[in-house]
Protein backbone atom coordinates (compact mmCIF):
# COMPACT_ATOMS: atom_id res chain seq x y z
CA UNK A 1 0.00 0.00 0.00
CA UNK A 2 1.14 3.24 -1.17
CA UNK A 3 2.14 5.62 1.68
CA UNK A 4 1.94 9.72 0.88
CA UNK A 5 5.18 11.57 1.51
CA UNK A 6 5.90 13.99 4.11
CA UNK A 7 7.53 17.03 3.65
CA UNK A 8 9.70 19.64 5.77
CA UNK A 9 12.19 21.80 5.69
CA UNK A 10 15.84 20.89 6.81
CA UNK A 11 17.28 22.64 9.94
CA UNK A 12 20.43 21.44 8.14
CA UNK A 13 21.92 23.77 5.06
CA UNK A 14 22.08 21.95 2.20
CA UNK A 15 20.94 18.72 3.67
CA UNK A 16 17.88 16.30 3.97
CA UNK A 17 17.94 13.86 7.19
CA UNK A 18 15.87 11.86 8.97
CA UNK A 19 15.55 8.83 10.70
CA UNK A 20 19.83 8.09 10.54
CA UNK A 21 18.95 8.79 6.73
CA UNK A 22 20.83 11.89 4.89
CA UNK A 23 21.39 13.11 1.41
CA UNK A 24 23.72 16.37 0.99
CA UNK A 25 22.02 18.64 -1.34
CA UNK A 26 24.00 21.71 -3.13
CA UNK A 27 22.36 24.64 -3.46
CA UNK A 28 18.71 23.16 -1.68
CA UNK A 29 19.17 25.59 1.14
CA UNK A 30 18.86 28.39 -1.36
CA UNK A 31 16.32 26.88 -3.59
CA UNK A 32 13.65 26.45 -0.84
CA UNK A 33 15.27 24.08 1.50
CA UNK A 34 12.39 21.07 1.11
CA UNK A 35 12.91 17.56 1.88
CA UNK A 36 10.41 14.93 2.41
CA UNK A 37 10.57 10.83 3.74
CA UNK A 38 7.80 8.31 3.54
CA UNK A 39 7.16 6.65 7.33
CA UNK A 40 8.74 3.29 7.58
CA UNK A 41 10.77 3.85 4.45
CA UNK A 42 14.76 4.26 4.82
CA UNK A 43 14.39 7.32 2.19
CA UNK A 44 14.59 11.31 2.13
CA UNK A 45 14.26 13.22 -0.94
CA UNK A 46 15.69 16.99 -2.02
CA UNK A 47 12.55 19.16 -3.76
CA UNK A 48 14.38 21.80 -4.37
CA UNK A 49 12.91 24.82 -7.04
CA UNK A 50 12.56 24.72 -10.26
CA UNK A 51 12.77 20.88 -10.89
CA UNK A 52 10.10 18.76 -11.84
CA UNK A 53 10.46 15.99 -9.28
CA UNK A 54 12.20 15.16 -5.43
CA UNK A 55 15.54 13.20 -5.64
CA UNK A 56 17.66 11.43 -3.80
CA UNK A 57 21.38 9.40 -4.37
CA UNK A 58 21.30 5.70 -4.69
CA UNK A 59 21.31 3.03 -2.02
CA UNK A 60 22.58 -0.13 -1.63
CA UNK A 61 21.37 -3.08 -3.41
CA UNK A 62 20.40 -6.06 -0.52
CA UNK A 63 19.13 -8.51 -2.89
CA UNK A 64 22.58 -10.63 -2.47
CA UNK A 65 25.66 -8.37 -4.02
CA UNK A 66 25.83 -4.36 -5.30
CA UNK A 67 24.42 -5.00 -7.99
CA UNK A 68 21.25 -7.50 -6.96
CA UNK A 69 17.95 -5.24 -5.70
CA UNK A 70 15.75 -7.32 -3.25
CA UNK A 71 12.00 -7.57 -3.51
CA UNK A 72 11.37 -3.89 -2.90
CA UNK A 73 13.91 -2.06 -5.29
CA UNK A 74 14.64 -1.51 -9.01
CA UNK A 75 18.11 -2.00 -10.65
CA UNK A 76 19.51 1.14 -12.62
CA UNK A 77 22.34 1.48 -15.31
CA UNK A 78 23.47 4.68 -16.57
CA UNK A 79 26.85 6.07 -17.79
CA UNK A 80 27.83 3.07 -17.54
CA UNK A 81 27.30 2.52 -13.38
CA UNK A 82 24.81 0.34 -11.82
CA UNK A 83 22.79 0.94 -8.76
CA UNK A 84 19.80 0.70 -7.04
CA UNK A 85 16.05 2.70 -6.39
CA UNK A 86 13.45 2.10 -3.73
CA UNK A 87 10.68 -0.15 -6.50
CA UNK A 88 7.51 1.24 -5.23
CA UNK A 89 8.38 5.17 -4.38
CA UNK A 90 11.15 5.99 -7.23
CA UNK A 91 12.29 5.81 -10.75
CA UNK A 92 15.58 5.60 -12.04
CA UNK A 93 17.04 9.00 -13.46
CA UNK A 94 15.86 10.15 -16.77
CA UNK A 95 18.05 12.20 -17.27
CA UNK A 96 20.87 10.79 -20.41
CA UNK A 97 23.99 10.43 -18.74
CA UNK A 98 23.32 10.60 -15.19
CA UNK A 99 23.84 7.89 -12.59
CA UNK A 100 23.29 7.36 -9.39
CA UNK A 101 20.14 9.42 -9.10
CA UNK A 102 17.04 8.25 -8.01
CA UNK A 103 13.59 10.52 -8.75
CA UNK A 104 10.86 10.21 -6.24
CA UNK A 105 6.86 9.57 -7.70
CA UNK A 106 5.36 11.65 -5.96
CA UNK A 107 5.01 15.80 -6.95
CA UNK A 108 7.69 18.26 -6.08
CA UNK A 109 5.74 21.42 -4.44
CA UNK A 110 8.23 23.40 -6.03
CA UNK A 111 8.17 22.96 -9.29
CA UNK A 112 6.76 25.92 -10.13
CA UNK A 113 8.41 28.00 -8.58
CA UNK A 114 11.24 30.01 -8.40
CA UNK A 115 14.18 29.78 -6.00
CA UNK A 116 12.89 33.32 -3.62
CA UNK A 117 9.32 32.49 -4.17
CA UNK A 118 10.19 28.79 -3.11
CA UNK A 119 12.34 30.06 0.33
CA UNK A 120 9.07 32.35 1.20
CA UNK A 121 6.47 30.04 0.49
CA UNK A 122 8.33 26.18 2.43
CA UNK A 123 9.35 28.50 5.21
CA UNK A 124 5.60 29.15 6.03
CA UNK A 125 3.77 26.24 4.98
CA UNK A 126 6.06 23.50 6.31
CA UNK A 127 7.54 22.66 9.25
CA UNK A 128 11.49 22.18 10.01
CA UNK A 129 12.54 18.88 12.25
CA UNK A 130 14.65 19.89 14.78
CA UNK A 131 14.37 15.77 16.26
CA UNK A 132 15.66 14.13 13.66
CA UNK A 133 18.80 12.09 13.78
CA UNK A 134 21.70 14.21 11.64
CA UNK A 135 23.87 11.27 10.27
CA UNK A 136 27.11 13.69 8.73
CA UNK A 137 27.64 10.49 6.93
CA UNK A 138 25.24 10.36 3.66
CA UNK A 139 23.33 6.78 3.13
CA UNK A 140 24.14 7.31 -0.80
CA UNK A 141 26.86 6.96 -3.02
CA UNK A 142 29.05 9.78 -4.37
CA UNK A 143 27.74 11.02 -7.57
CA UNK A 144 30.15 10.71 -10.91
CA UNK A 145 31.91 14.01 -11.62
CA UNK A 146 29.86 13.68 -15.02
CA UNK A 147 26.51 13.75 -13.37
CA UNK A 148 23.94 15.92 -13.60
CA UNK A 149 20.25 16.25 -11.93
CA UNK A 150 18.81 17.88 -15.09
CA UNK A 151 15.53 17.31 -15.42
CA UNK A 152 13.49 17.30 -19.20
CA UNK A 153 11.80 20.50 -19.62
CA UNK A 154 12.97 22.78 -16.78
CA UNK A 155 15.33 25.62 -17.62
CA UNK A 156 17.97 24.96 -14.34
CA UNK A 157 19.53 22.03 -12.63
CA UNK A 158 18.64 20.02 -9.78
CA UNK A 159 21.23 21.26 -6.53
CA UNK A 160 24.20 18.59 -7.28
CA UNK A 161 27.11 18.13 -5.43
CA UNK A 162 29.00 17.16 -8.63
CA UNK A 163 30.91 19.94 -11.08
CA UNK A 164 27.77 20.83 -12.41
CA UNK A 165 26.98 23.41 -9.03
CA UNK A 166 28.37 26.42 -10.30
CA UNK A 167 26.22 26.04 -13.44
CA UNK A 168 23.20 25.58 -11.84
CA UNK A 169 23.80 28.45 -9.00
CA UNK A 170 23.90 31.01 -12.06
CA UNK A 171 20.97 29.43 -13.80
CA UNK A 172 18.95 29.02 -10.81
CA UNK A 173 18.91 32.74 -9.14
CA UNK A 174 16.64 35.28 -10.35
CA UNK A 175 14.13 37.25 -9.48
CA UNK A 176 10.75 36.58 -8.82
CA UNK A 177 8.17 38.45 -10.14
CA UNK A 178 6.95 40.14 -6.94
CA UNK A 179 10.36 41.54 -6.76
CA UNK A 180 10.28 42.66 -10.55
CA UNK A 181 7.32 44.28 -9.81
CA UNK A 182 8.38 45.89 -6.37
CA UNK A 183 11.61 47.61 -8.36
CA UNK A 184 9.46 48.87 -11.12
CA UNK A 185 6.56 50.53 -8.15
CA UNK A 186 9.71 52.09 -6.11
CA UNK A 187 11.08 53.66 -9.30
CA UNK A 188 8.09 55.11 -10.41
CA UNK A 189 7.10 56.58 -6.83
CA UNK A 190 11.09 57.73 -6.92
CA UNK A 191 10.23 59.67 -10.71
CA UNK A 192 6.90 61.07 -9.19
CA UNK A 193 8.77 62.53 -5.86
CA UNK A 194 11.34 63.94 -8.34
CA UNK A 195 8.69 65.44 -10.51
CA UNK A 196 7.39 66.98 -7.32
CA UNK A 197 10.42 68.47 -5.86
CA UNK A 198 11.22 69.80 -9.53
CA UNK A 199 7.86 71.10 -9.79
CA UNK A 200 8.16 72.85 -6.25
CA UNK A 201 11.75 74.20 -7.24
CA UNK A 202 9.96 76.06 -10.61
CA UNK A 203 7.28 77.49 -8.64
CA UNK A 204 9.29 78.80 -5.97
CA UNK A 205 11.55 80.32 -8.56
CA UNK A 206 8.45 82.27 -10.50
CA UNK A 207 6.94 83.15 -7.52
CA UNK A 208 9.95 85.24 -6.62
CA UNK A 209 10.74 86.72 -9.77
CA UNK A 210 7.08 87.84 -9.70
CA UNK A 211 7.13 89.22 -6.67
CA UNK A 212 10.27 91.11 -7.74
CA UNK A 213 8.65 92.32 -11.13
CA UNK A 214 5.99 93.65 -9.03
CA UNK A 215 8.33 95.95 -6.75
CA UNK A 216 10.50 97.07 -9.79
CA UNK A 217 6.73 98.05 -11.59
CA UNK A 218 5.64 99.83 -8.80
CA UNK A 219 9.35 101.93 -8.18
CA UNK A 220 8.99 102.81 -11.47
CA UNK A 221 5.90 104.35 -11.21
CA UNK A 222 6.29 106.80 -8.41
CA UNK A 223 9.60 107.78 -10.38
CA UNK A 224 7.38 108.73 -13.64
CA UNK A 225 5.83 111.23 -11.71
CA UNK A 226 8.28 114.08 -9.76
CA UNK A 227 7.18 116.81 -8.07
CA UNK A 228 6.55 119.91 -10.56
CA UNK A 229 8.66 122.76 -10.19
CA UNK A 230 7.34 126.13 -9.86
CA UNK A 231 8.36 129.01 -12.18
CA UNK A 232 9.72 132.66 -10.76
CA UNK A 233 6.57 133.80 -11.74
CA UNK A 234 4.58 131.70 -10.35
CA UNK A 235 6.32 131.86 -7.17
CA UNK A 236 6.05 135.63 -7.55
CA UNK A 237 2.22 135.59 -8.16
CA UNK A 238 2.23 133.28 -5.18
CA UNK A 239 4.26 135.67 -2.81
CA UNK A 240 1.85 138.74 -4.44
CA UNK A 241 -1.16 137.09 -3.21
CA UNK A 242 0.40 136.25 0.40
CA UNK A 243 1.27 139.74 0.87
CA UNK A 244 -2.37 141.11 -0.08
CA UNK A 245 -3.92 138.62 2.29
CA UNK A 246 -1.06 139.30 4.91
CA UNK A 247 -2.16 143.47 4.70
CA UNK A 248 -6.28 143.14 4.65
CA UNK A 249 -5.26 141.02 7.65
CA UNK A 250 -3.96 143.41 9.35
CA UNK A 251 -6.06 146.52 8.34
CA UNK A 252 -9.11 144.33 9.27
CA UNK A 253 -7.91 143.57 12.90
CA UNK A 254 -6.78 147.30 13.18
CA UNK A 255 -10.00 148.15 11.75
CA UNK A 256 -11.69 145.68 14.53
CA UNK A 257 -9.59 147.31 17.49
CA UNK A 258 -10.43 151.00 16.45
CA UNK A 259 -13.93 149.68 16.51
CA UNK A 260 -13.74 148.56 19.90
CA UNK A 261 -12.10 151.45 21.27
CA UNK A 262 -14.44 153.50 23.94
Amino acid sequence: MSRDPVFFTSPTPNACSFNGTTIHADLNTQNGNLCAYISGIPRVWACPALNNVCWSWNYACHGGDDTTPDSTQQVCNNNGQTWCCSKEYELCTQTEGQASVCWATFANPNKDLNASEAVDFDSTAYPTLTSTTINPISTALSPSSSSTLATPGVDSTAPNPSTTSSTHSTNSISLSQGSLAGIVISSILAGVFLAGLITLFIRKKLVKRLRQEQTVASSSTHASFPPQELSPETLVEANGQAGVKRELSTEQEQFELLGSSP
